[in-house]
């Protein structure tokens, strides 16, 4: 298959994906970006000879992204009055029409900005995140310390201080970041806890300031135009991300976990978490990562246990996890899945628990735990 109808295809799957994840307008911004390549267009200029993986890469959403940006941050004027934040009865054919001017008179800046990846972390996923940390913590009541990789801005570096209105579990900590599931699936939640951190790190391989006006905005621009929900929810996180003056330190994810677990605390329960990062890394750094936080946590003690929080699609941590993960058959085609790597030290022996299948954009949560 040529290299553009493989661009194509990925695109036109990226749009289904779109719509059944609640946003038309991207669905029908990216059929707009494919039939463009179709037609040898400047989308085409673009990404025709793009060398990586098009639908991990999130190439669509790049484009989209950039797309966002020019509008959110008056860039783009046409845009701004177009895109849905300013007009709720928007039409795709004025859009892609001001769209495609745009793409053709910035072609270098697009250029320039699809480079990088998109750059959101997803607030609601705090919920899968915060629940996973409740069970490694679940017979703990020391001091917390938390260490995240691939944290992009590291709004969930803050996810002990948002407010969680669950049916079996609320929380309030009065920071105006409000997050609750549109459907709770499974079993009932037993052992939810209020936790509060001790002391947060975080690392990223290009991280985001959300003290910076223009991150601040890269962050949202990420989000779906048509999702005012998830617009707001990134907007209070990045506000409490300023009054926290929460930082990320640019690093890569290994190097940088082995210091800080040379470092960590001998009197706090640290966990080490992340979310749909671990597909980004290559191959041999995800293993690395594996292996190293297996060997810590199978050697660390009740004063100082060590834990492993992961929100990531099931495949990819099949991949890694190998025999840990043959839970079922089914395993690595279940989704977005919430497990916690921790030390039983009753049993004497390393476990993994599967907690939830939970919807990547925090949507539905089915509790299995």
């Amino acid at each position: 298959m040529p290299r553009s109808e493989e661009i194509i295809d990925a695109f036109k799957k990226q749009a289904d994906w779109c719509f059944e994840f609640g946003s038309p307008f991207t669905s029908q911004l990216i059929t707009k970006l494919a039939e463009n390549i179709g037609a040898r267009g400047i989308v085409f200029e673009l990404v025709g000879d793009w060398q990586g993986h098009i639908i991990a890469d999130a190439l669509a959403l790049r484009l989209c992204g950039g797309l966002h940006f020019l509008a959110l941050s008056g860039m783009s004027q046409q845009l701004q009055a177009n895109y849905p934040a300013s007009n709720p009865k928007w039409n795709i054919e004025n859009i892609w029409s001001i769209a495609e001017s745009e793409l053709i008179a910035r072609q270098e800046w697009f250029a320039d900005f699809i480079k990088s990846p998109p750059q959101t972390n997803e607030v609601r996923r705090a919920i899968g995140l915060y629940l996973g940390m409740c069970r490694a913590a679940e017979n703990w009541d020391g001091a917390l310390d938390v260490l995240e990789l691939g944290a992009s801005a590291g709004l969930n570096q803050n996810l002990d201080m948002f407010d969680y209105d669950l049916p079996e579990f609320k929380k309030c900590s009065g920071f105006g970041v409000e997050l609750t599931v549109d459907e709770w699936r499974g079993n009932r939640l037993n052992g939810g806890k209020l936790l509060a951190f001790r002391n947060r790190a975080a690392c990223d391989q290009n991280p985001l300031n959300a003290n910076h006006a223009n991150d601040a905005l890269l962050l949202e621009a990420y989000v779906w135009p048509d999702q005012n929900a998830r617009l707001k929810r990134v907007h209070a996180a990045i506000g409490l991300a300023k009054a926290q003056a929460t930082q990320v330190d640019k690093a890569d994810a290994a190097a940088w976990l082995v210091q800080k677990l040379k470092t960590r605390a001998k009197d706090a329960l640290t966990i080490v978490f992340h979310s749909v990062f671990f597909q980004y890394p290559p191959e041999a750094v995800r293993r690395a990562i594996h292996e190293m936080m297996v060997t810590e946590i199978a050697k660390s003690s009740e004063n100082a246990p060590l834990a492993w929080v992961r929100l990531e699609p099931s495949a990819v941590l099949y991949d890694v996890d190998g025999k840990i993960g043959r839970e079922s058959d089914h395993w690595p085609s279940i989704g977005h899945v919430v497990d916690v790597i921790d030390f039983d030290f009753e049993a004497g022996s390393l476990r993994r628990r599967i907690l939830a299948k939970i919807d990547p954009h925090g949507r539905w949560i089915e509790w299995s735990d």
